[in-house]
Protein backbone atom coordinates (compact mmCIF):
# COMPACT_ATOMS: atom_id res chain seq x y z
CA UNK A 1 0.00 0.00 0.00
CA UNK A 2 1.25 3.54 -0.96
CA UNK A 3 1.28 5.93 1.84
CA UNK A 4 2.78 10.17 2.00
CA UNK A 5 5.37 10.00 4.27
CA UNK A 6 3.97 12.33 6.30
CA UNK A 7 1.16 9.40 7.27
CA UNK A 8 3.97 7.85 8.88
CA UNK A 9 5.08 9.83 11.03
CA UNK A 10 3.84 10.40 14.63
CA UNK A 11 2.22 13.71 15.18
CA UNK A 12 5.13 16.32 15.48
CA UNK A 13 7.29 13.62 13.75
CA UNK A 14 9.10 16.02 11.58
CA UNK A 15 12.01 18.30 13.57
CA UNK A 16 13.72 20.54 11.80
CA UNK A 17 16.96 21.41 13.76
CA UNK A 18 17.35 24.38 15.55
CA UNK A 19 18.69 27.50 13.10
CA UNK A 20 22.19 28.72 14.00
CA UNK A 21 21.43 31.46 16.47
CA UNK A 22 20.23 28.71 18.47
CA UNK A 23 23.25 27.02 18.73
CA UNK A 24 26.11 30.22 19.12
CA UNK A 25 29.62 29.39 18.39
CA UNK A 26 30.87 30.57 21.55
CA UNK A 27 28.08 28.18 23.70
CA UNK A 28 29.31 24.98 21.92
CA UNK A 29 32.09 23.14 24.45
CA UNK A 30 34.00 20.47 24.30
CA UNK A 31 31.81 18.12 26.83
CA UNK A 32 28.85 18.02 28.21
CA UNK A 33 25.48 16.52 25.86
CA UNK A 34 26.74 16.06 22.33
CA UNK A 35 25.12 17.81 18.88
CA UNK A 36 24.56 15.33 15.93
CA UNK A 37 26.19 16.97 12.74
CA UNK A 38 26.00 16.21 9.39
CA UNK A 39 29.15 14.18 9.28
CA UNK A 40 27.15 11.65 11.86
CA UNK A 41 25.21 11.23 9.22
CA UNK A 42 27.23 11.15 6.59
CA UNK A 43 29.70 8.59 7.65
CA UNK A 44 27.25 7.18 10.43
CA UNK A 45 29.86 7.37 13.22
CA UNK A 46 29.32 8.99 16.58
CA UNK A 47 32.73 11.36 17.02
CA UNK A 48 30.98 14.01 17.87
CA UNK A 49 33.01 17.79 17.89
CA UNK A 50 30.39 19.69 19.38
CA UNK A 51 28.58 19.58 23.13
CA UNK A 52 26.02 22.25 25.12
CA UNK A 53 25.90 22.06 28.75
CA UNK A 54 22.31 21.15 30.87
CA UNK A 55 21.25 24.60 30.91
CA UNK A 56 21.17 24.84 26.91
CA UNK A 57 19.85 21.75 26.54
CA UNK A 58 16.68 22.76 28.72
CA UNK A 59 16.02 25.30 26.06
CA UNK A 60 16.26 23.01 23.04
CA UNK A 61 15.40 19.67 24.44
CA UNK A 62 12.58 19.68 21.67
CA UNK A 63 15.40 19.03 18.94
CA UNK A 64 17.08 15.73 21.55
CA UNK A 65 17.25 12.50 19.43
CA UNK A 66 15.40 9.05 20.63
CA UNK A 67 15.97 5.18 19.72
CA UNK A 68 14.60 4.56 16.16
CA UNK A 69 14.41 8.17 14.99
CA UNK A 70 15.61 8.87 11.43
CA UNK A 71 18.26 11.46 10.80
CA UNK A 72 17.98 13.29 7.44
CA UNK A 73 20.85 15.52 6.34
CA UNK A 74 19.17 18.54 4.95
CA UNK A 75 22.00 20.91 3.43
CA UNK A 76 25.19 20.81 1.44
CA UNK A 77 24.92 16.80 1.06
CA UNK A 78 21.83 16.26 0.80
CA UNK A 79 19.62 13.25 1.73
CA UNK A 80 22.24 10.88 3.72
CA UNK A 81 20.23 9.15 6.62
CA UNK A 82 21.64 7.60 9.79
CA UNK A 83 18.89 5.60 12.07
CA UNK A 84 19.12 6.62 15.92
CA UNK A 85 20.16 3.29 17.93
CA UNK A 86 19.35 2.44 21.46
CA UNK A 87 22.64 2.77 22.47
CA UNK A 88 23.45 6.17 21.02
CA UNK A 89 23.60 8.98 23.36
CA UNK A 90 21.53 11.52 23.91
CA UNK A 91 21.94 14.76 21.82
CA UNK A 92 20.28 17.44 19.59
CA UNK A 93 20.59 17.46 16.17
CA UNK A 94 22.02 20.73 14.51
CA UNK A 95 20.33 22.96 11.51
CA UNK A 96 22.04 20.63 9.13
CA UNK A 97 20.00 17.56 10.07
CA UNK A 98 16.21 16.65 10.16
CA UNK A 99 14.76 14.08 12.78
CA UNK A 100 11.93 12.00 11.00
CA UNK A 101 10.08 10.03 14.02
CA UNK A 102 8.05 6.94 12.23
CA UNK A 103 4.93 5.45 13.80
CA UNK A 104 5.43 2.18 14.37
CA UNK A 105 1.96 0.75 14.48
CA UNK A 106 2.32 1.65 10.26
CA UNK A 107 6.09 1.52 9.37
CA UNK A 108 9.00 -0.64 11.31
CA UNK A 109 12.32 2.10 11.47
CA UNK A 110 14.82 0.31 9.78
CA UNK A 111 12.10 -0.39 7.07
CA UNK A 112 11.69 3.52 6.72
CA UNK A 113 15.55 3.91 6.58
CA UNK A 114 16.35 1.07 4.59
CA UNK A 115 14.46 2.82 1.97
CA UNK A 116 15.73 6.30 2.46
CA UNK A 117 19.48 4.13 2.14
CA UNK A 118 18.20 2.83 -1.81
CA UNK A 119 19.26 4.85 -4.75
CA UNK A 120 14.99 5.70 -4.76
CA UNK A 121 14.34 6.75 -1.24
CA UNK A 122 17.76 8.79 -1.66
CA UNK A 123 16.78 10.07 -5.14
CA UNK A 124 13.15 10.91 -3.85
CA UNK A 125 15.23 13.52 -1.58
CA UNK A 126 17.35 15.01 -3.69
CA UNK A 127 15.17 15.35 -6.69
CA UNK A 128 13.14 17.99 -4.35
CA UNK A 129 16.15 20.05 -3.31
CA UNK A 130 16.74 22.57 -5.97
CA UNK A 131 17.24 25.77 -5.55
CA UNK A 132 18.26 26.54 -1.99
CA UNK A 133 19.06 23.42 -1.09
CA UNK A 134 19.01 24.26 2.92
CA UNK A 135 15.49 25.73 2.75
CA UNK A 136 13.61 23.78 0.21
CA UNK A 137 14.77 20.05 1.82
CA UNK A 138 13.63 21.72 5.28
CA UNK A 139 10.23 22.75 3.92
CA UNK A 140 7.80 20.15 5.20
CA UNK A 141 5.35 19.89 2.47
CA UNK A 142 8.47 19.28 0.23
CA UNK A 143 9.59 16.06 1.73
CA UNK A 144 6.24 15.02 3.41
CA UNK A 145 4.78 14.45 0.28
CA UNK A 146 7.08 11.67 -0.67
CA UNK A 147 5.41 8.58 -1.15
CA UNK A 148 6.58 5.15 -0.26
CA UNK A 149 5.07 1.92 -0.85
CA UNK A 150 4.91 0.47 2.18
CA UNK A 151 4.03 -3.35 3.14
CA UNK A 152 2.33 -4.96 6.15
CA UNK A 153 4.33 -5.02 9.47
CA UNK A 154 5.31 -8.71 9.14
CA UNK A 155 6.34 -8.47 5.59
CA UNK A 156 8.20 -5.28 6.58
CA UNK A 157 10.11 -7.67 9.72
CA UNK A 158 11.36 -10.23 7.39
CA UNK A 159 12.30 -7.27 4.51
CA UNK A 160 14.54 -5.70 7.06
CA UNK A 161 15.61 -9.14 8.59
CA UNK A 162 17.49 -10.01 4.93
CA UNK A 163 18.66 -6.45 4.35
CA UNK A 164 20.27 -6.82 8.07
CA UNK A 165 21.97 -9.42 7.00
CA UNK A 166 24.09 -7.91 4.35
CA UNK A 167 24.46 -4.27 6.51
CA UNK A 168 26.22 -6.70 8.92
CA UNK A 169 28.36 -7.82 6.66
CA UNK A 170 28.92 -4.21 5.08
CA UNK A 171 29.79 -2.95 8.62
CA UNK A 172 31.88 -5.53 9.41
CA UNK A 173 34.01 -5.16 6.00
CA UNK A 174 34.22 -1.53 6.83
CA UNK A 175 35.71 -2.11 10.56
CA UNK A 176 38.09 -4.19 8.82
CA UNK A 177 39.46 -1.83 6.34
CA UNK A 178 39.52 0.60 9.43
CA UNK A 179 41.58 -1.48 11.18
CA UNK A 180 44.03 -2.47 8.49
CA UNK A 181 44.58 1.55 7.58
CA UNK A 182 45.31 2.11 11.06
CA UNK A 183 48.21 -0.37 10.67
CA UNK A 184 49.41 1.14 8.26
CA UNK A 185 49.00 4.62 9.05
CA UNK A 186 50.83 2.96 13.02
CA UNK A 187 53.52 1.57 10.87
CA UNK A 188 54.01 4.80 8.49
CA UNK A 189 54.28 7.09 12.06
CA UNK A 190 57.09 4.35 13.35
CA UNK A 191 59.15 4.35 10.19
CA UNK A 192 58.53 7.81 8.78
CA UNK A 193 57.45 10.45 12.05
CA UNK A 194 59.48 8.71 14.64
CA UNK A 195 62.48 7.77 12.10
CA UNK A 196 62.35 4.08 13.73
CA UNK A 197 62.65 1.81 10.74
CA UNK A 198 64.80 -1.00 10.99
CA UNK A 199 68.87 0.47 10.11
CA UNK A 200 71.20 -2.12 8.51
CA UNK A 201 71.55 -4.31 11.76
CA UNK A 202 67.35 -4.62 12.25
CA UNK A 203 67.82 -2.20 15.25
CA UNK A 204 65.26 1.07 15.35
CA UNK A 205 67.42 3.91 13.70
CA UNK A 206 66.76 6.53 15.67
CA UNK A 207 67.22 4.53 19.02
CA UNK A 208 70.13 3.19 18.08
CA UNK A 209 71.86 6.32 17.24
CA UNK A 210 70.99 7.10 13.54
CA UNK A 211 72.32 10.00 12.23
CA UNK A 212 70.25 13.16 11.42
CA UNK A 213 70.60 15.95 8.60
CA UNK A 214 68.64 19.43 8.50
CA UNK A 215 65.78 19.95 5.49
CA UNK A 216 63.42 22.10 5.29
CA UNK A 217 60.68 19.78 7.18
CA UNK A 218 63.55 19.63 9.99
CA UNK A 219 64.92 17.08 11.05
CA UNK A 220 65.65 13.51 8.63
CA UNK A 221 67.66 10.33 8.57
CA UNK A 222 71.25 10.82 6.86
CA UNK A 223 70.97 9.79 3.02
CA UNK A 224 67.27 10.74 2.47
CA UNK A 225 65.67 13.60 0.56
CA UNK A 226 62.90 16.42 0.80
CA UNK A 227 61.43 17.58 -2.79
CA UNK A 228 58.79 19.08 -4.28
CA UNK A 229 55.85 16.70 -5.29
CA UNK A 230 55.91 17.67 -8.93
CA UNK A 231 59.60 16.53 -8.94
CA UNK A 232 58.61 12.62 -8.47
CA UNK A 233 55.24 13.18 -9.82
CA UNK A 234 53.24 14.14 -12.74
CA UNK A 235 50.09 17.07 -11.20
CA UNK A 236 47.81 16.59 -12.85
CA UNK A 237 43.81 18.78 -12.09
CA UNK A 238 40.93 17.95 -13.35
CA UNK A 239 37.92 19.92 -15.09
CA UNK A 240 34.63 20.71 -14.91
CA UNK A 241 32.49 21.16 -18.21
CA UNK A 242 30.21 23.71 -18.31
CA UNK A 243 27.60 23.11 -16.29
CA UNK A 244 24.55 24.63 -18.44
CA UNK A 245 25.21 22.42 -20.80
CA UNK A 246 23.71 19.24 -19.66
CA UNK A 247 25.14 16.77 -22.36
CA UNK A 248 28.37 16.63 -20.83
CA UNK A 249 27.36 14.63 -17.57
CA UNK A 250 25.88 11.66 -17.49
CA UNK A 251 24.19 9.02 -14.52
CA UNK A 252 25.33 6.11 -16.40
CA UNK A 253 27.68 4.04 -15.10
CA UNK A 254 28.84 2.89 -18.59
CA UNK A 255 30.16 6.14 -19.01
CA UNK A 256 33.67 7.80 -17.00
CA UNK A 257 33.27 8.56 -13.13
CA UNK A 258 33.97 12.14 -12.18
CA UNK A 259 35.19 12.78 -8.67
CA UNK A 260 33.86 15.54 -6.98
CA UNK A 261 34.47 16.74 -3.49
CA UNK A 262 31.70 15.27 -2.05
CA UNK A 263 32.94 11.82 -3.48
CA UNK A 264 35.74 12.07 -1.58
CA UNK A 265 34.11 13.21 1.70
CA UNK A 266 32.01 9.86 0.83
CA UNK A 267 35.07 7.55 0.20
CA UNK A 268 37.39 5.69 2.34
CA UNK A 269 40.96 4.43 1.66
CA UNK A 270 39.50 4.01 -1.82
CA UNK A 271 37.14 5.65 -3.99
CA UNK A 272 35.24 3.18 -6.27
CA UNK A 273 31.99 5.31 -6.75
CA UNK A 274 30.97 8.91 -8.03
CA UNK A 275 27.49 10.54 -8.17
CA UNK A 276 28.15 12.13 -11.68
CA UNK A 277 29.82 10.38 -14.84
CA UNK A 278 31.27 12.19 -17.88
CA UNK A 279 30.80 11.25 -21.35
CA UNK A 280 33.70 10.16 -23.94
CA UNK A 281 32.46 13.67 -25.79
CA UNK A 282 32.89 15.69 -22.61
CA UNK A 283 36.73 14.31 -21.90
CA UNK A 284 37.67 14.74 -25.50
CA UNK A 285 36.18 18.19 -26.02
CA UNK A 286 36.89 19.79 -23.09
CA UNK A 287 40.88 17.50 -22.48
CA UNK A 288 40.04 16.00 -19.21
CA UNK A 289 42.96 14.23 -17.81
CA UNK A 290 42.02 10.82 -17.61
CA UNK A 291 43.22 9.29 -13.89
CA UNK A 292 44.65 5.49 -14.31
CA UNK A 293 43.82 2.64 -11.66
CA UNK A 294 45.43 3.07 -7.99
CA UNK A 295 46.22 6.99 -8.17
CA UNK A 296 46.05 9.26 -5.34
CA UNK A 297 43.78 12.29 -5.31
CA UNK A 298 43.81 15.10 -2.94
CA UNK A 299 41.17 17.75 -2.58
CA UNK A 300 42.62 21.03 -2.70
CA UNK A 301 40.10 23.97 -2.75
CA UNK A 302 37.11 24.65 -0.33
CA UNK A 303 37.84 21.45 1.30
CA UNK A 304 41.57 21.02 1.81
CA UNK A 305 43.26 17.34 2.27
CA UNK A 306 40.47 14.88 1.26
CA UNK A 307 42.50 11.96 0.02
CA UNK A 308 41.96 8.32 -1.83
CA UNK A 309 43.34 6.02 -3.96
CA UNK A 310 41.25 5.15 -7.11
CA UNK A 311 40.18 1.91 -8.13
CA UNK A 312 39.74 1.91 -12.11
CA UNK A 313 40.13 4.78 -14.37
CA UNK A 314 38.29 7.95 -13.16
CA UNK A 315 37.92 11.82 -13.43
CA UNK A 316 38.11 14.73 -11.08
CA UNK A 317 36.63 18.54 -11.23
CA UNK A 318 39.35 21.22 -10.67
CA UNK A 319 39.34 21.17 -7.16
CA UNK A 320 41.15 17.87 -7.10
CA UNK A 321 44.87 17.28 -7.75
CA UNK A 322 45.79 13.42 -8.52
CA UNK A 323 49.62 12.68 -8.59
CA UNK A 324 51.17 10.36 -11.62
CA UNK A 325 54.24 8.87 -9.91
CA UNK A 326 57.53 8.97 -12.15
CA UNK A 327 59.33 6.52 -10.86
CA UNK A 328 60.16 4.10 -7.87
CA UNK A 329 61.57 7.01 -5.50
CA UNK A 330 57.79 6.72 -4.66
CA UNK A 331 55.01 4.29 -4.60
CA UNK A 332 50.98 4.53 -4.07
CA UNK A 333 50.80 3.36 -0.44
CA UNK A 334 53.46 5.67 0.90
CA UNK A 335 52.48 8.78 -1.05
CA UNK A 336 49.05 8.02 0.09
CA UNK A 337 49.88 7.53 4.03
CA UNK A 338 52.28 10.74 3.40
CA UNK A 339 49.60 12.96 2.30
CA UNK A 340 47.08 11.91 5.31
CA UNK A 341 49.61 12.96 7.93
CA UNK A 342 50.35 15.86 5.93
CA UNK A 343 50.18 19.59 7.38
CA UNK A 344 47.95 21.13 4.86
CA UNK A 345 48.17 24.72 7.25
CA UNK A 346 51.79 24.91 6.41
CA UNK A 347 50.80 25.72 2.60
CA UNK A 348 48.84 28.26 3.36
CA UNK A 349 50.30 32.35 3.79
CA UNK A 350 46.99 33.75 4.04
CA UNK A 351 44.18 33.96 6.58
CA UNK A 352 42.13 31.49 4.93
CA UNK A 353 43.55 28.06 3.85
CA UNK A 354 40.54 28.16 1.76
CA UNK A 355 42.02 30.56 -0.31
CA UNK A 356 45.36 29.91 -0.03
CA UNK A 357 46.10 27.09 -1.91
CA UNK A 358 46.51 26.95 -5.91
CA UNK A 359 47.56 24.15 -8.37
CA UNK A 360 51.29 25.87 -8.15
CA UNK A 361 51.28 25.19 -4.58
CA UNK A 362 49.79 22.34 -4.44
CA UNK A 363 53.11 21.09 -6.91
CA UNK A 364 55.66 22.43 -4.13
CA UNK A 365 54.31 20.00 -1.53
CA UNK A 366 57.31 18.94 0.10
CA UNK A 367 57.62 15.43 -0.13
CA UNK A 368 60.10 13.79 2.59
CA UNK A 369 62.31 11.02 0.53
CA UNK A 370 63.64 8.03 2.15
CA UNK A 371 66.25 5.64 0.68
CA UNK A 372 65.18 3.23 -2.08
CA UNK A 373 65.74 0.32 -0.01
CA UNK A 374 63.46 1.45 3.20
CA UNK A 375 60.95 2.98 1.13
CA UNK A 376 60.87 -0.47 -0.92
CA UNK A 377 60.80 -2.34 2.81
CA UNK A 378 58.02 -0.38 3.43
CA UNK A 379 56.18 -1.21 0.40
CA UNK A 380 56.76 -4.95 0.56
CA UNK A 381 54.80 -4.63 3.85
CA UNK A 382 51.77 -2.23 3.52
CA UNK A 383 51.09 -3.77 0.04
CA UNK A 384 49.21 -6.77 0.94
CA UNK A 385 47.38 -4.53 3.46
CA UNK A 386 45.98 -2.12 0.65
CA UNK A 387 45.26 -4.99 -1.78
CA UNK A 388 42.93 -5.93 1.03
CA UNK A 389 41.42 -3.40 2.07
CA UNK A 390 41.24 -2.69 -2.06
CA UNK A 391 39.32 -6.29 -2.22
CA UNK A 392 37.25 -5.72 0.95
CA UNK A 393 35.99 -2.16 -0.85
CA UNK A 394 35.02 -3.91 -4.16
CA UNK A 395 33.11 -6.22 -2.01
CA UNK A 396 31.05 -4.01 -0.08
CA UNK A 397 30.33 -2.35 -3.06
CA UNK A 398 28.61 -5.51 -4.53
CA UNK A 399 27.05 -5.98 -1.11
CA UNK A 400 25.53 -2.27 -1.13
CA UNK A 401 24.52 -3.11 -4.88
CA UNK A 402 21.73 -6.14 -4.20
CA UNK A 403 20.67 -4.23 -0.74
CA UNK A 404 19.75 -1.64 -2.94
CA UNK A 405 18.77 -4.10 -5.69
CA UNK A 406 16.02 -5.91 -3.44
CA UNK A 407 14.48 -3.12 -1.55
CA UNK A 408 12.34 -1.92 -4.48
CA UNK A 409 11.86 -5.70 -5.92
CA UNK A 410 10.75 -6.95 -2.15
CA UNK A 411 8.48 -3.61 -1.89
CA UNK A 412 6.94 -4.16 -4.76
CA UNK A 413 6.63 -8.26 -5.33
CA UNK A 414 8.68 -8.56 -7.72
CA UNK A 415 11.10 -10.55 -5.67
CA UNK A 416 9.62 -12.96 -2.95
CA UNK A 417 11.53 -13.44 0.26
CA UNK A 418 12.77 -16.75 -0.28
CA UNK A 419 14.41 -15.59 -3.21
CA UNK A 420 15.97 -12.43 -1.98
CA UNK A 421 16.83 -14.95 0.87
CA UNK A 422 19.08 -17.32 -1.54
CA UNK A 423 20.34 -13.98 -3.35
CA UNK A 424 21.84 -12.73 -0.16
CA UNK A 425 23.48 -16.36 0.90
CA UNK A 426 24.62 -16.71 -2.72
CA UNK A 427 26.36 -13.35 -2.68
CA UNK A 428 28.14 -14.16 0.80
CA UNK A 429 29.11 -17.76 0.07
CA UNK A 430 30.59 -16.10 -2.92
CA UNK A 431 32.63 -13.14 -1.05
CA UNK A 432 33.95 -15.27 1.45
Amino acid sequence: MKYKLKELLVEKGYIRGPFGSALKRGELLSEGIPVYEQQNVINNHRDFRFFINEEKYKNLKRFTVQPNDLLISCSGTVGKVSIIKNDDPIGIISQALLILRPNTTKVLPEFLYYFFSSSKGYNSIVSRSSGSVQVNIAKRDVIEEIEIEVPNLNIQRKIVNILKVLDSKVELNKKINNTLEQIAQSLFKHWFVDFEFPNENGKPYKSSGGKFVESELGMIPEGWDVQPINKLAQVNIGKTPPRKEKEWFSNNPNDVRWISIKDLGESETYILNTSEYLTSEAIERFNIKRIPNNTVVLSFKLTIGRIAITIGEMLSNEAIAHFLIKNNMLNTPYLYLYLKKFNFDTLGNTSSIATAINSKIVKSIPIMVPEMKIINEFYNIVEPLFNLIKEITVETQTLENLRDTLLPKLMSGEIRIPEAEEAVESCLQKNN
